[in-house]
């Protein structure tokens, strides 16, 4: 499937969910490992930007537009069943149990939002960062957010009502993207490469290990065995 402008992809059963800035919103369907085919595309408000699945739903944050929410339960008629709307750049998505997590770029801000109903999501708490939120990962009770020029920021969500910054860590270049796996944290740091942080002290993160990609680090996922990193030239999987 040509595309101009992917940004994200998420799975849910069969079928694989991209976010296009020029295009939108798109479903694909896997017939085979080698063919997929387009079933559904969505034109919403925005440009979409980071994907979720999760139980029949899939969550998209959408610059402009804020946090949407589709019923993909038949993939092939998508529907847009609510909105937690936000003027400018929502970026970074991650969900745990019927909780968003949203960082929002312009703002230097995370935020909150309980989908127990989908179809009115509202605001549990928001908590300002010194940087740019970029991107979020959550495990347990804390939130890890790619703070831009401000690096790593840990909070804690101890009370999900009253979260707090519990920890930083300024990172040598621009902190763009996230993840974690149970006490470290990895942080796509544009041209500064991957970055491999101890997080076994919230309160003192620690530099560990870097690795210099030969472009600019935007975005990383993990597996149980590696980690996935694009670097605006290329795909690199790291272990």
């Amino acid at each position: 499937e040509k595309m101009r402008r992917a940004h994200d992809i998420a799975f849910y059963a069969d079928h694989i969910y991209l976010s296009d800035r020029s295009e939108d919103l798109l479903i694909l369907q896997t017939l085979k490992p080698d063919r997929m085919i387009r079933i559904a595309k969505l034109d919403v408000r925005g440009s979409t930007r980071e994907l979720e699945t999760t139980e029949n739903l899939l969550l998209a944050t959408s610059d402009h537009a804020g946090l949407l929410i589709f019923d993909i339960s038949h993939p092939s008629e998508p529907k847009h069943i609510g909105t937690y709307p936000m003027e400018g750049f929502a970026y970074g998505l991650a969900i745990q149990g019927n909780t968003a997590y949203i960082a929002k770029s312009d703002a230097g801000k995370l935020l909150l939002v309980d989908f127990s109903n989908p179809k009115k999501p509202k605001l549990i708490s928001s908590i300002n960062t010194p940087g740019q939120a970029y991107g979020i990962a959550v495990q347990n009770h804390s939130a890890y957010v790619a703070d831009g020029e401000s690096g790593l920021q840990i909070i804690g969500l101890q009370d999900p009502s009253k979260p707090k910054l519990i920890g930083s860590l300024d990172t040598p270049g621009f902190a763009y993207d996230v993840a974690v796996r149970n006490d470290t944290v990895y942080i796509a740091d544009e041209q500064s490469g991957v970055l491999k942080i101890d997080i076994r002290n919230p309160a003192t993160p620690r530099l560990l290990d870097r690795f210099d990609t030969p472009c600019e680090a935007v975005k990383l996922t993990l597996d149980e065995q590696f980690i996935y990193v694009s670097d605006t030239c290329s795909i690199i999987m790291l272990k």
